[in-house]
């Protein structure tokens, strides 16, 4: 069994031999941080939003149908298609946990997928389309990626749709999946020229999924939440910064934050950046995402090791603002204390979601979206 070496936020941890530097430790002091007032960040996360929906599609009614059916042991697995624009219309899964009871409602996860040729396939761990062999490190990392066919089995309603230039939405891309991408985003802008893509297109057709997912009478519309990988955990975070029907969310490896507390502190420079920042991307734009979350429940997976995001010394900095900031928003530590709705993990398993750091995960949503009774 591979060891993965796990530690607390203020600990000191040792990874292949080189101590780590111990984050600054905080006496009681960080509650009371001075933030921008949640007026303020709401009037300028406005301007930040109309901004990414500039030049956007219209909504559309999502007119979700079912086109496939597979019963797997434990769950239902419905292929459907609905509406993202008038012309265009895709795919996604639904998972339905087989004891299901007539007239009852679970909470729905969507579980978005990464940076793969895969798209909905991965989550739902189905690579039946993708007979060739792999190698051990890429069987290895399917069995990671399936939240779906794993939170399923834990009693969830899972959905699990194609990112917008990935999966069937761009049949032809390589093994990377970047190059489909970049065909979808040409293809994007010729027919809605200057509208964006990550903090625009890729977000409206969630939202699209959402118009319909959180009317199916056996879905709790007040119980939604989202988990992601990599790319699925960028998305992740900011469809629950954009919308309030994402009541917790886990994002696993989502990329590294520039961390700067004036953003935080300065209701000037918020306004600046919500003018200014680039839309969907970025990590500067990672400070207002997280803001916009809170005091919703959030966990947060990093690597300490992570090839792609390895997380610098402001990314720790930041953990406590984002800490002190929930307990802000809620009223004070106690509070924080009975609802625990920020949690951080690290690991040094790399660019990769272990064990551990999954079934966490998963017992942090248990905890934030499953009724008492279950």
């Amino acid at each position: 069994m591979k060891k993965t070496w796990f530690c607390l936020l203020f600990a000191t941890v040792t990874i292949t031999g080189t101590a780590a530097t111990p984050p600054k430790a905080y006496r009681g002091a960080a509650p009371d941080m001075e933030f921008v007032s949640r007026a303020d960040f709401e009037k300028n996360f406005a301007v930040y939003r109309t901004r990414s929906a500039a030049n956007a599609a219209p909504r559309t009614p999502p007119a979700m149908k079912i086109e496939h059916t597979e019963t797997f042991p434990g769950y239902i697995r419905h292929l459907v298609s609905y509406q993202t624009e008038p012309e265009e219309r895709v795919e996604g899964y639904l998972l339905i946990p087989a004891d299901l009871k007539p007239g009852e409602k679970r909470p729905l996860v969507l579980t978005l997928h990464g940076t793969n040729i895969y798209g909905k396939d991965a989550p739902v761990n189905d690579y039946r389309a993708y007979p060739a062999p792999v190698k051990a490190a890429e069987q290895e990392s399917r069995r990671q990626r399936a939240f779906a066919e794993e939170l399923v089995r834990r009693g969830f309603i899972c959905f699990a749709p194609d990112r917008p230039g990935y999966g069937k939405r761009c049949p032809d891309q390589p093994a990377t999946g970047v190059p489909g991408q970049r065909r979808y985003i040409r293809e994007l802008a010729q027919r809605h020229p200057g509208w964006g893509y990550n903090g625009g297109k890729v977000l409206h057709d969630l939202q699209q999924a959402l118009d319909f997912l959180d009317k199916l009478d056996y879905v709790d519309a007040a119980r939604i939440g989202t988990i992601g990988h990599s790319l699925g955990g960028h998305d992740s975070l900011y469809l629950a910064a954009f919308d309030p029907r994402i009541a917790a969310v886990v994002a696993s490896c989502p990329g590294n934050m520039q961390f700067q507390p004036h953003l935080w502190q300065s209701a000037d420079a918020l306004a600046q950046l919500c003018q200014t920042a680039p839309l969907g991307n970025g990590a500067l734009t990672l400070n207002l995402v997280l803001q916009a979350i809170a005091p919703r429940p959030m966990m947060l997976l990093h690597a300490w090791n992570d090839y792609l995001h390895r997380p610098s010394s402001s990314i720790i900095e930041a953990q406590i603002t984002i800490w002190s900031y929930y307990v802000k928003q809620l009223g004070g530590d106690a509070a924080f204390k009975q609802k625990s709705p920020f949690s951080l993990l690290f690991h040094s398993c790399g660019h990769a979601v272990p064990d551990q750091a999954r079934f966490a995960a998963y017992a942090f949503l248990q905890e934030q979206l499953m009724p008492p009774s279950r």
